[in-house]
């Protein structure tokens, strides 16, 4: 069945948590895992030949599409992140067939790795003014899934933003707390911008930290902080000392 089938799936992830995430290995595996994938396709339309077509061996046809599609955006990943970057692209090519949702995540930050900025940028506010006019720019009604790729893809833009300087500091709070509305439990989010926050704390002049303003927004900074240790320990490092 097709609760099988993601079962199935499921279990495949499982298994790649506990192999040390770098190319040597996990891309012999996810290359294995992709042909045979093809394969379970091919035998499938072989099968359906021969007798009625269902619903339900199109919805299997559909979840392994969705596998694949999912395993080439790991192959991405890996290879962005060992600095692989042709080969990455070519992984990229490779994913369009199968158009995970995800895809664009992983374009803007391999064109961002690759120094495209305004590409990078573009590409995040045309998918983002795309969701956002899909739910009428309320968030909130997306679904689950569309929510964590909203929030990200917001996460994105207020990151990378922040890094290039070349927009107000009241925008890019304003991309960071979006982002935060589509994931109340993204810890990296909540860290970022109180790092964010410091940066700008750190530019004010003496008489503007001990004013009103400096005193809020230090307030602002370890409530963000303290968020961000709520909801995760990962960047427990990066938020327990700062607060």
């Amino acid at each position: 069945s097709l609760t099988n089938v993601r079962e199935f799936f499921t279990d495949w992830d499982r298994r790649l948590r506990v192999l040390q995430p770098v190319v040597r290995v996990m891309e012999p595996i996810l290359c294995f895992r992709r042909n045979l994938l093809v394969e379970s396709k091919r035998l499938l339309s072989a099968a359906s030949q021969n007798t009625q077509p269902s619903a339900l061996r199109q919805s299997v046809v559909n979840a392994i599409d969705g596998e694949i599609g999912k395993l080439w955006l790991r192959s991405v990943q890996m290879y962005r992140e060992a600095g692989s970057l042709q080969q990455a692209q070519l992984c990229i090519m490779k994913a369009t067939e199968y158009a995970p949702k995800t895809l664009f995540i992983e374009k803007a930050k391999l064109l961002w790795q690759k120094g495209d900025q305004a590409h990078a940028f573009k590409l995040l506010e045309e998918q983002l003014e795309r969701m956002e006019a899909q739910c009428e720019r309320n968030v909130r009604t997306l679904s689950a899934g569309d929510r964590a790729l909203y929030a990200e893809a917001k996460y994105l833009q207020a990151t990378y933003s922040a890094d290039s300087m070349n927009s107000c500091a009241e925008l890019n709070l304003r991309y960071f707390r979006e982002a935060i509305l589509g994931n109340h439990n993204s810890e990296k989010c909540y860290v970022q911008l109180a790092q964010y926050m410091e940066k700008i704390y750190e530019s004010f002049s003496a008489e503007q930290q001990h004013g009103d303003t400096g005193r809020k927004l230090l307030l602002d900074i370890m409530v963000n902080y303290a968020k961000s240790l709520k909801t995760g320990c990962e960047n427990v490092y990066q938020s327990l000392p700062r607060l």
